[in-house]
């Protein structure tokens, strides 16, 4: 198995792909615009606190006040004595005699003042969610100054290895600072463990000397950025290499990966080939296919992924997988084929939250049980913290996943301006109706006797054709005259119904659209507007006044 990291670096933005066998498996993306915090460590100020919620918004100097939940403040929190002249401040004051544990409005106060970090960051109108119990990365280690406890990264499997870690782990551990030993730590000497220790307790000390000195709220530790990243918490020994496209990145990965890893300096590598990086690899191409709603399987089935705002819901479809000789076992291996490309997907897309699976229906118990053991077994190479469910009674699979950032679908792309996003809009005949429906209300009351249509052009095109016929009879039964005029700048769903004699606005059907709305096509020159043609109307009172139809062009030779 080839395990391979892409970077590319614009001056707009920076993208990295993990790729296993040519395969896109991770995809992560930091664009200017957009401004990364999470890791960031900053001295806030409590804004509000909220007993219903058990939650205070904390004031960290970023455009929306973080969100700090009960949950993520120490369970024992040391009492300090009342000052009315200045602020707690919490995370950095002296100790004083332990507390048992309360809600949060007898915890926290307006005012206060506490060191926190950014552990998710801020989506659609919410703020970042914040934390008191901090952590520092390093390249081996994981330091929490506030949790006394050690552990291992459950990606090394070997049972003496994790043994031997957490031994050196509370060997070298400070007194009352916890310690994780990450993934790349595995098969590491002691010493090379005390130094990235030495390092991480320097950071830390930097830091609560910084917030000693600093008033709230200020920003007392940024993480890197998404480049840097790469070679601290990726770059480990099974990788084989990784390709930077950007001359000036790759000097900067490599300074940075000698410092850090001198061992694995020498799989840095810089792109030389004629085409773009993420072209030359397929990458794009598989960009792509991650933000269509269907992908393909090579069993001929296919999974077709909905994004909604409560949940994600997968259906799987066998396709032309089908084998009427044998169902239970063509319905396993693709449901198996799936569960693979689910995994991956749920990667690559970043999708968290609730995510509902309907698996093609299966009878036996045993096919069961071996596609979920099977489902569980792809989705432990995530990162991301995950539960499943058991096979519901409707053959539903519920799985939960942590959702730390956006989703590349919400990063990429955004709302249609024209629909918000529904991707369904009225059809012609729904809008003509809505229209003829209030032309007929309007002459029956005697509102008006000559009328004028402003609307869409693809509404006006169909109005002055399949609806010509019902038009002459509104005419005809009321004595009118109606004229329809086509606007490229409405919506499909709007239109607008003037009396000609008063040039009034009468009667109007609203889009529940946004006003912007991408540009139409040009009007063909028979459906231009009347407007100013008022005089012309009167003199045409029967059916001369009305525009010839349109008539469809015949695709013949």
């Amino acid at each position: 198995m080839e395990k391979m990291i892409a970077v590319s670096v614009d001056p707009w933005e920076i993208q990295v792909g993990i790729l296993i066998d040519g395969n896109l498996d991770e995809y992560h993306l930091s664009r200017s615009d957009e401004k990364r915090i999470v890791g960031n460590i900053y001295k806030g100020c409590v804004t509000s606190v909220l007993s219903g919620i058990q939650a205070a918004f904390v004031d960290v100097g970023t455009d929306k006040n973080g969100f700090l939940y009960v949950a993520e403040l120490p369970k024992l929190l040391d009492s300090v004595e009342e000052d009315t002249e200045r602020p707690r401040r919490l995370g950095f004051f002296r100790r004083r005699t332990p507390q048992p544990d309360c809600g949060i409005e007898l915890r926290l106060k307006k005012g206060d003042e506490v060191l926190v970090q950014v552990n998710k960051d801020a989506m659609a109108k919410k703020g970042c969610r914040l934390t008191t119990y901090l952590s520092l990365p390093g390249r081996f280690l994981v330091l929490m100054p506030h949790i006394g406890k050690v552990g291992v990264s459950k990606r090394i499997p070997d049972d003496e290895e994790r043994k031997r870690l957490r031994d050196i782990a509370r060997s070298i551990a400070p007194r009352k600072t916890g310690l994780i030993v990450r993934t790349a730590g595995a098969g590491i000497s002691k010493e090379d463990l005390k130094e990235d220790l030495k390092y991480l307790l320097r950071l830390w000390k930097s830091i609560q000397a910084e917030a000693k000195t600093s008033s709230s709220p200020a920003l007392l530790h940024k993480d890197l950025d998404l480049k840097l990243r790469v070679v601290r918490d990726l770059l480990t020994e099974d990788v084989d290499k990784v390709v930077v496209e950007d001359e000036e990145a790759f000097a900067e990965l490599f300074a940075f990966a000698e410092s850090l890893a001198p061992s694995l300096a020498n799989r840095i590598q810089k792109h030389t080939g004629p085409d773009r990086l993420f072209d030359a690899l397929g990458i794009t191409h598989q960009l792509e296919k991650a933000l269509s709603r269907k992908v393909a399987l090579q069993s001929g089935g296919s999974v077709i992924i909905e994004q909604t705002e409560a949940l994600t819901s997968i259906d799987v479809n066998s396709g032309s997988s089908v084998d009427a000789k044998n169902l239970e076992d063509t319905a396993l291996q693709t449901n198996m084929e799936a569960a693979d490309e689910i995994c991956r997907q749920i990667r690559l897309r970043n999708l968290g939250g609730i995510i509902i699976i309907d698996f093609i229906d299966m009878v036996m118990k045993e096919s069961k049980k071996k596609l979920l053991k099977y489902l569980y077994k792809a989705a432990k190479e995530d990162k991301a913290p995950f539960n499943i469910t058991e096979i519901s009674d409707l053959g539903l699979v519920e799985m939960t996943r942590k959702r730390d950032k956006r989703s590349l679908q919400n990063q990429v792309n955004s709302f249609c301006p024209y629909c918000s996003g529904t991707g369904k809009v009225k059809s012609l005949f729904t809008m003509t109706i809505e229209v003829q429906r209030r032309l007929r209300y309007l002459l029956k009351a005697g509102k008006a006797r000559q009328i004028l249509v402003k609307t869409h052009p693809d509404v006006a095109m169909r109005l002055l054709n399949e609806e010509r016929k019902s038009l002459m009879a509104l005419e005809k039964t009321h004595g009118a005259v109606i004229v329809i005029s086509p606007e490229n700048t409405f919506h499909r769903e709007e239109a607008k119904l003037y009396s000609v004699d008063s040039m009034q606005l009468i009667e109007s059907i609203h889009s529940p659209q946004p006003k912007t709305l991408p540009a139409h096509t040009a009007v063909p020159a028979r459906l231009q507007s009347i407007k100013g043609k008022k005089a012309q109307v009167g003199r045409r009172r029967r059916h001369a006044h009305r525009p010839n139809p349109v008539k469809k062009e015949s695709t013949e030779k």
